[in-house]
């Protein structure tokens, strides 16, 4: 899926970024820094990075979980290859079939207790129906 998200960031226009709104106020010479999947050659080979390639920012010098902000335009774009690559991919219809009847879940990797531990709801990227050991949404 990562493939098809870095594909769409080669067709898509650079735009300026822009510190998001957030319930405090960013200060003037507040330094934004931002996190991509892109690597920093890849960005300067397309010319810089768009919005959607932008996972999100943080502001100032603090590296901490809770000063990240989300993009919500890469927020979007990831659920939109999530909806449309999901059903597609191997290794979720190979947990359709296995689960037969309920629901299967795109998991964040780095979630604390690994993927078949307890799941913090944060770290549940997507999920999708099984009915018959097959995806419907």
């Amino acid at each position: 899926m990562l493939r098809k998200i870095a594909a769409l960031f080669k067709r898509s226009r650079l735009v300026p970024i822009q510190p998001r709104d957030t319930a405090e106020p960013v200060a003037a010479n507040a330094t934004l820094r931002v996190i991509s999947l892109l690597s920093p050659d890849i960005a300067a080979e397309l010319g810089g990075l768009s919005q959607q390639a932008i996972c999100g920012s943080f502001i100032g010098d603090d590296n901490a979980p809770e000063s990240f902000r989300p993009n919500p335009v890469f927020v979007a774009l990831m659920h939109q290859v999530i909806k449309k690559e999901g059903p597609r991919d191997a290794d979720l219809c190979a947990a359709a079939a296995e689960q037969r009847e309920g629901w299967v879940y795109v998991i964040d990797l780095r979630t604390p207790d690994g993927p078949q531990g307890r799941v913090p709801l944060e770290d549940i990227v997507g999920g999708f129906e099984v009915q018959q050991c097959q995806l419907t949404r």
